[in-house]
Parts: structure tokens; C-alpha cells; sequence
């Protein structure tokens, strides 16, 4: 199973530490993300990029415990505006998914790669908060 396959994997069981084959080098998971996925998450479905999504959200959390915090640098911002022709183009799943976001972060960094308190730990509270145009701003496809 490749590497793309166990983040996905990670996602659909939102669990990490049933799955081996990450690498815990933070410039080994950036540079996959900078250069292959480019190549190769274009071909997955709309389910398993946003299983996708959040199994490298559940990676970075588990891995800044200790070992690494990827901060402002975090890809998922990145990885959520790199296909519009995903479904997260779809208001429903865009909320869900910033939503499951804001609820299994560890960095405020997450989910748009701008800081957001920790405290805004669900897209309501975010909505309400003084970053409630934040989606506006750095989510437009």
C-alpha cells in the first residue's frame, strides 16, 4: 500500500495509530505534498480526497505531539484549495469538512493556513468569532 493509500486509510478510520508507513519526517510528508500529490491526488474520487484531507489533518496532529508542528506551513490550507472540482466545492461538504477540521486540530493553522484560536473549535464558533469572514477571505474557489 503506498503512501497516498495509508493517509486515506488513516482518514476513512480517523484513527492514526492503526496504520504504519508514514514517514515522521515532516520534510518527507511536505515534500510529498508539494510535488507528488500534485500528480496523483487528481486521481482519486471526491470521498477519498476528503478522506485524504483528514487523514493528514489526524498525521499532523498526531505527529506535533512531540516530534513536529508544521504551524503556518500546514498543508492542508493547500490541500483544500487544490481542486475546486472536488466536492468541496459544495457548500454542505465545504462546512463539514472545515468543521471536522476545526474539531480535530491541534495547530491554528488549520484549517486556511491563517491563525484561528484553538478555542474556535467548531465552524458555528468560527462563524460567530472576529474571523467569522475568514472563509471568505481565504477559501474562494
Amino acid at each position: 500500500m503506498n503512501i497516498i493509500n495509508n493517509i486515506i486509510s488513516i482518514g476513512r478510520k480517523e484513527r492514526f495509530k492503526e496504520i504504519n508507513g508514514i514517514p515522521n519526517d515532516p520534510a518527507v510528508l511536505y515534500k510529498f505534498v508539494d510535488k507528488e500529490m500534485i500528480l496523483r491526488v487528481r486521481k482519486l474520487s471526491s470521498e477519498e480526497y476528503i478522506y485524504f484531507i483528514k487523514g493528514f489533518a489526524l498525521i499532523e496532529k498526531e505527529l506535533a505531539n512531540g516530534t513536529w508542528g508544521s504551524g503556518s506551513t500546514t498543508p492542508i490550507a493547500k490541500l483544500l484549495k487544490l481542486y475546486p472540482r472536488y466536492p468541496l466545492a459544495d457548500p454542505v461538504i465545504k462546512d463539514e469538512i472545515i468543521d471536522w477540521l476545526l474539531k480535530n486540530r491541534t495547530n491554528p493553522y488549520i484549517p486556511f493556513g491563517y491563525s484561528v484560536s484553538l478555542e474556535i473549535d467548531t465552524l458555528n464558533k468560527l462563524q460567530q468569532s472576529r474571523h467569522g469572514d475568514i472563509m471568505e477571505k481565504y477559501w474562494s474557489f
